[in-house]
């Protein structure tokens, strides 16, 4: 497999170098999420724009299902989304 992040030469941004197989790639990051999880430590096959987010994430004490909490209270929930900036394109989101 091709390790994007020993290139330094590859986009940080794209996920994959062509050649590198889907499966694997995600194998390979699912299994550093899983050790970053249980750990703290980050794989070499993460990307460091990964890792850094995974990091943000976790100093944020963001929730590991990834649903943001937002308190709202009754009937808040209406007022929120029409402030929202995607109001417009909210009903066609299923």
């Amino acid at each position: 497999m091709v390790n994007p992040s020993l290139n330094a030469s590859v986009n940080p941004w794209l996920a994959m170098t062509p050649g590198t197989d889907p499966t694997d790639r995600s194998r390979a990051v699912r299994a550093g999420w899983e050790e970053f999880l249980a750990h703290g430590a980050v794989a070499p096959s993460v990307r460091p724009v990964v890792a850094d987010s995974w990091r943000r994430s976790a100093d944020a004490r963001v929730a590991r299902d990834g649903v943001a909490p937002i308190p709202l209270e009754a009937g808040d929930l209406e007022a929120y989304r029409s402030k929202h900036p995607l109001a417009r394109v909210l009903p066609a989101v299923p």
